[in-house]
């Protein structure tokens, strides 16, 4: 982010202290005391929470849902923001955030970012062969391994 001169610790939303940091973003018996409606509970689909970090006005949550991480740090700021823009490269989490955000009566702009589509398709692809090269030769290993004696 720093590269494409996105520093967002110059003046990051403030949350409560106890929300920076390493934590876990809710209780999964007690989603409600992270700011989410029981009904928010169902419709996002809150699983078994993971770890979050919240830092110099970075928010890393990966893989959760991301409208729901967000309405969290959102309870946990003491200003209102009648606003939000989100911008992610991935659509079903750009999908996610309008949908959440959207349903609770916050305005919100959301834009997918596809400037690295190219790069990231290229680099998958070079691990799907990179994995199937080595899957090829671990079935080599093992059929020699357990390969029947001669007589």
């Amino acid at each position: 982010m720093r590269e494409a001169g996105l520093d967002f610790s110059a003046n990051p939303p403030l949350t409560n202290p106890e929300f920076c940091g390493v934590h876990m973003p809710y209780l999964q018996d007690n989603t409600g005391a992270s700011g989410l409606s029981g009904w928010e509970s169902v419709n996002l689909q809150m699983h078994v929470p993971r770890e979050v970090r919240y830092e110099r006005g970075v928010f890393m949550v990966a893989g959760q849902s991301k409208g729901a991480m967000l309405l969290i740090l959102l309870a946990h700021c003491p200003r209102y923001f009648p606003a939000v823009i989100f911008v992610d490269d991935n659509s079903a989490n750009v999908e996610d955030v309008y949908a959440a955000l959207n349903d609770r009566g916050i305005e919100i702009t959301v834009f997918r970012y596809g400037e690295e589509d190219m790069a990231v398709e290229a680099f998958n692809e070079e691990q799907k062969e990179q994995a199937a090269q080595q899957l090829e030769e671990l079935q080599s290993v093992i059929r020699s391994v357990f390969a029947a004696p001669s007589p």
